[in-house]
C-alpha cells in the first residue's frame, strides 16, 4: 500500500462550514496519517453514490443487485486517480 484515499463528505450547501460528519472524517484522516506510515489523501465524496446509481442504471441493473457503497468507493478512488493522472500530465 503506497497511499490511502478517504472520501470526505463536504456539505452540498457550499456554506464553507464543515459539518459534524466531515469533522469526524478529518479527525480520522489525521489519525491515519499518524499511524499508517503512508500518505493519506482526502477526496470529495459528494455525488459518489449518485454516480454509482447512474452507473448501475446505465448497465441495465438494479441497485439491489449491487453494493452501492463499494461502487461509490470505486468512484471516489477513480476521481483520485484521474487527478493524479492530470497532475502527471501537467509536469
Amino acid at each position: 500500500v503506497d497511499r490511502i484515499v478517504v472520501g470526505l463528505p463536504h456539505r452540498m450547501t457550499g456554506s464553507g462550514t464543515a459539518g459534524e460528519t466531515e469533522m469526524r472524517v478529518i479527525s480520522f484522516i489525521s489519525f491515519l496519517k499518524t499511524v499508517s506510515g503512508v500518505p493519506v489523501f482526502a477526496e470529495d465524496e459528494r455525488m459518489s453514490s449518485k454516480m454509482a446509481d447512474s452507473a448501475v442504471r446505465a448497465a441495465g441493473g438494479k441497485m439491489k443487485d449491487f453494493d452501492r457503497d463499494a461502487m461509490a468507493a470505486a468512484a471516489i478512488l477513480e476521481s483520485h486517480m484521474t487527478k493524479l493522472a492530470r497532475e502527471e500530465e501537467a509536469e
